[in-house]
């Protein structure tokens, strides 16, 4: 594609910045939706009435639905859960709705799906389907949660609608069915727990015999069901909920449909590791000998490794730090600082507390005690489901120098990083840390990709993307142009693997060479690191990332947590009027379409392929020709002073921009559709023009396009 470069006039961009800080924030790009339904008289056989709490994320599209149901009495805490952070933050990564129910009524009789509980939930998935405008509600398979008779019911639906439940967690299940489950059954990871004698264990309700009713039977279908005993806890004290997330998140990577699809994989039982429940030990299912039928089965070895930490100590501790607030600003009120910020619940332990800090030092927290959201460990209920607002005032300020900042603490007591606010700048956005999006993800299996392009280089199986031939790549027929961007591959090589990964246009190239134990940039020198840890046959995840004229690629142990990185910067030879000004120094701007595959060796196994805006929410997305990507001619000295880089700077970095040198209306259509619907933009600014082919038809197609995405555009 050729390449032609135009100079904007800097006269354009303060305009605009002005415009951009005047207008503020007076629209939304989309927002998050919760419905409430309630269902009396004949849609309601079961109980008085029944209500119901339904959120859905803003997505494209929707891959399943967290259903979770209560126990006897549990009703009288009412609809919560929907506004629970932790479960919002897990929607959105996974594409989830979350459901909760409130039935007021016998749970004697609603704990039975026939008695209209299953035909209700139905009925309330297509009506919110048809609200929320998501008919794919319709279908997406199921993650179920039970407490006590929601354990039952959860149970029910089990043997009911098996076809539907891509897994279920059931707490303290009671009341001890009798039925057997049918072999459709078998496919359904099954996470259940019990509290042993300290359950609720009385004649009829036999909450500890539940659980080892249902697991064995379970077993005997030699389906991956397991069973976890809490001692020291009972039939309303749990942490449960620290188990069930991130065995559901197991679950979804192997079982989530694929591409457009609803139909759902099965568990990969070359992954599952087997626990037993009387010496607390865990193995991996493929080396295992003996007899299993009497052993738990999971979803993979991290999984096994919660669950024994879980049985041995009544909880899960969450390891990682939670996400960085963002969008922080403070407004001056005489000696005092209204500061404000956004954040995302840390999907493992949720939000604890803010922590706000002026030049360094601790100003205060939000809430001032207790915790910003938390859940009870009877009934998993969520409070306050109105949180506060994310706000605090700093009094007793001198002037208006210095720092803010603000950090996120999670129910585990970890920090995030601080995000920081210099004072006194002419822009009130902080430049932070930014919560990515999803642009594409795509977990692989025996189902084939509908984006990916084999070209003969691989077959899908059910462990992922076998790929064995060497004379060719794999193509993700997606085109991306976004400047912050990464790509993240999770693979496994063999011993003598040397993979590549490259752009369809061979401007940039990586590899990942095992038996050299060498990750490397293909830069004139080469640019390249060693690592130790690089062996055959174990998984890593590889990241690309494209960030303006850095490339950096990074890789991961996903066992061990050991990484390597290494970085090249893109040193532009052009001189914009001036012709060339230095020789540069060339590292490939990733154009267009991301391809990978065998440079030479036996294998490469592909698991997953996700790529990601840095960025997934700012208030301005810069679109256009090479107008628009100055990173590609610019030297690395000048960049700064770059138009865009102006605006972003000026903007505190909460602004991205897309552009692809030589591009028309037509290409930035193409491409805008892979990219726009997943950030949260407030403003589309187009810079186009230069190239040809754009006609009125055409812009209008744009304009309106960015419109229909909730943004404003700018031209």
């Amino acid at each position: 594609m050729k390449k032609y470069y135009t100079l904007i006039p800097h006269t354009l961009y303060f305009i605009l910045l002005n415009l951009l800080l005047v207008l503020g924030c007076s629209a939304q790009a989309g927002a998050d939706t919760i419905i409430r339904m309630t269902l009396t008289g004949t849609d309601c056989p079961f109980a008085g009435h029944a209500d119901y709490g339904v959120y859905v994320p803003r997505t494209e599209s929707l891959k399943g639905v967290l259903i979770l149901q209560h126990g006897c009495g549990m009703e009288r805490h009412g609809i919560t859960r929907p506004y629970d952070l932790q479960y919002q933050a897990l929607a959105k990564k996974w594409r989830l709705a979350v459901v909760e129910t409130a039935l007021y009524g016998d749970c004697g009789k609603w704990r039975d799906p026939n008695a209209g509980t299953a035909a209700a939930l139905l009925k309330i998935l297509s009506s919110a389907g048809e609200k929320t405008g998501h008919p794919e509600l319709d279908a997406v398979p199921w993650l179920l949660f039970g407490h006590s008779a929601g354990g039952y019911w959860t149970l029910a639906m089990l043997k009911d609608y098996p076809e539907r439940i891509m897994a279920a967690v059931c707490y303290s299940p009671a009341f001890d069915p009798a039925w057997d489950y049918p072999a459709a059954a078998a496919k359904i990871p099954l996470l259940t727990r019990h509290a042993g004698a300290a359950d609720a264990n009385d004649p009829g309700i036999a909450c500890w015999a539940t659980s080892v009713h249902a697991f064995q039977k379970l077993r005997g279908l030699d389906a991956p069901a397991s069973i976890a005993h809490n001692t020291g806890q009972n039939h309303n004290f749990s942490y449960i909920r620290y188990m069930a997330i991130p065995f559901y998140e197991a679950v979804m990577k192997q079982r989530m449909p694929e591409g457009n699809s609803t139909t759902m994989r099965d568990l990969d039982r070359t992954q599952t590791w087997l626990a037993d429940t009387l010496t607390r030990q865990i193995y991996r299912e493929s080396e295992y000998t003996g007899n299993k039928s009497g052993l738990c089965v999971l979803p993979d070895e991290a999984t096994a490794r919660l669950w024994k930490e879980y049985v041995e100590t009544g909880t899960v501790t969450d390891k990682t730090p939670p996400p960085a607030p963002f969008n922080v600003k403070a407004t001056q009120d005489g000696n005092s600082f209204d500061v404000t910020w956004d954040a995302a619940a840390d999907i493992e332990s949720g939000i604890l507390r803010f922590e706000i800090f002026k030049d360094g030092t601790q100003a205060g927290t939000v809430p001032s005690s207790g915790a910003y959201q938390r859940f009870d460990t009877n009934g998993d209920n969520t409070g306050p489901a109105e949180v506060p607002e994310m706000k605090f005032r700093i009094t007793g300020v001198a002037g208006n120098a210095g720092t803010i900042a603000v950090r996120t603490m999670n129910h585990s007591n970890l920090a995030s990083e601080k995000t920081e606010l210099a004072l006194g700048c002419n822009a009130q956005e902080a430049s932070a840390p930014y919560n990515p999006a999803a642009l594409y993800d795509e977990r692989l299996g025996n189902m084939p990709a509908p984006a990916l392009q084999l070209n003969g280089m691989g077959a899908y199986t059910a462990g992922g993307l076998h790929i064995t031939g060497t004379a060719d790549v794999v193509k993700l027929d997606k085109f991306y142009a976004l400047a912050e961007r990464m790509v993240q591959y999770r693979v496994r090589l063999s011993a003598d693997a040397r993979a590549v990964f490259r752009s369809s246009d061979n401007g940039f190239a990586a590899y990942v060479d095992v038996p050299n134990r060498r990750v490397s940039i293909a830069t004139n020198p080469v640019t390249e690191e060693t690592v130790d840890f690089l062996q055959g046959g174990r998984e890593y995840t590889v990241e690309i990332y494209h960030i303006y004229q850095q490339a950096k690629v990074r890789i991961v142990d996903v066992l061990s947590g050991a990484e390597a990185e290494i970085i090249a910067v893109n040193d532009g030879s052009g001189g914009v009027g001036a012709g060339m000004v230095n020789q540069g120094f060339e590292v490939g701007m990733q154009y267009d379409h991301y391809c990978f595959g065998l440079a030479a060796g036996t294998s490469m196994l592909v698991k997953q392929i996700a790529v990601y805006a840095l960025k997934g929410k700012v208030k301005l997305l810069l679109y256009g020709d090479s107008i628009t990507q100055p990173e590609a001619y610019f030297p690395t000295a000048g960049f700064p002073q770059a138009w865009t880089q102006c605006i972003i700077g000026r903007l505190n970095g909460n602004a991205m921009s897309s552009g692809r040198g030589g591009g028309t209306i037509a290409t930035v259509l193409e491409y805008i559709k892979n990219e726009l619907p997943y950030i949260r933009a407030q403003y589309v600014m187009v810079t186009i023009g230069t190239n040809g082919g754009n006609t009125e038809a055409n812009l209008g197609e744009l304009v309106e396009y960015i419109r229909a995405q909730g943004a404003i555009p700018i031209l």
